[in-house]
């Protein structure tokens, strides 16, 4: 084995290590009370698995992406989340819910601080990063097969030891959906809220489709997130999954460099694809475990203006794999 293989096996075994204590950091931030609320997708419209929305329900999640290559660094990614949610019905033709969530993002690359060498200040250029989010949401029957949405959102992403004020956003949802069918759903609106690098607001569609094709086979496309749910015997279903995501965090102050003197933010963005499998344990326990491949990932740093300091593009695609735990009561 060679000097390479060798450096990645041990990168890979510290990131299996530091899951679990990822995942206990995870379950205190998100748990009723604590400190510095919470993130993730609580969506005010009719969602696929609705057996499995409403109701309270508790989620754990850890996802590694190892050796994302770099021009100068390969960068490994460890990612955990948790959530606590309440939804369900309230009346004959009310719905509502509340979410509660947490990401932390622990970053470790293999090169000096040459890598990102802006951002650095003389230190470590990539740390470790975190979001909460809370949400509030409701929908009404308003007539046959048709309901309407709205959802409130807060959410804080920073690195830890930034201004949380400036790592605020926050903004609503608004969707209209239409039902023909059982088999078949379709909801579209507009995400409207505050912006991250200055001041004003932006306004984004929102598209989701629904579609059970066979009684076997489910699609579901959430705006550029798709996936496929096919059963394979009971309790247990082959998933297919395609998902573009994209994030920015504040940055704390450098003492050194382009960010010394007013914070500014790091941005990722990545595209994943792969394949997984969910199985369902009982009516109250499900894990579902995925394998895949982070086929373009970009970083972004930009100063408190919003203008561009570094960017980085990742070259080839990486391994991931993922594993959650659900939960309902």
């Amino acid at each position: 084995m060679d000097r390479c293989s060798i450096t990645r096996a041990a990168r890979a075994a510290d990131s299996l290590a530091e899951a679990a204590r990822a995942l206990a950091i995870v379950a205190l931030l998100a748990a009723p009370g604590a400190k510095g609320a919470e993130e993730t997708r609580a969506a005010a419209l009719p969602p696929s698995d609705v057996s499995w929305r409403d109701g309270l329900r508790f989620q754990l999640g850890v996802e590694g992406m190892p050796d994302v290559a770099f021009r100068d660094a390969g960068v490994s990614w460890l990612r955990a989340t948790g959530q606590l949610s309440l939804q369900g019905p309230v009346s004959e033709r009310w719905a509502a819910g509340v979410s509660l969530s947490a990401d932390w993002l622990s970053p470790r690359a293999d090169a000096e601080a040459s890598f990102l060498p802006q951002t650095a200040g003389g230190g470590e250029a990539l740390r470790d990063l975190l979001e909460s989010n809370l949400r509030i949401g409701a929908r009404r029957t308003i007539r046959e097969h048709w309901t309407a949405g709205a959802e409130l959102y807060l959410t804080a992403k920073l690195e830890p030891g930034a201004e949380l004020g400036r790592s605020l956003k926050g903004g609503s949802v608004l969707a209209v959906g239409y039902q023909p069918s059982d088999a078949l759903l379709f909801a579209a609106g507009a995400k409207i809220g505050s912006r991250f690098d200055h001041a004003g607001a932006y306004a984004w569609p929102v598209l989701r489709v629904q579609w059970q094709a066979t009684d076997r086979l489910e699609l579901e496309l959430h705006n550029a997130n798709l996936r496929l749910a096919y059963e394979l015997r009971d309790h247990i279903e082959l998933l297919g999954f395609g998902a573009v995501r994209a994030d920015r965090y504040r940055l704390e102050l450098r003492e050194v460099g382009a960010l010394a003197a007013r914070p500014g933010t790091i941005g990722i963005r990545d595209a994943t694809v792969g394949v997984g499998l969910r199985w369902t344990a009982n009516e109250h326990v499900r894990v579902i475990a995925m394998l895949g491949a982070v086929v373009w990932q970009r970083l972004l740093v930009n100063d408190a203006d919003a203008d561009r300091i570094e960017s980085r593009t990742a070259h080839g695609a990486a391994p991931s794999a993922s594993l959650r735990l659900q939960a309902r009561f």
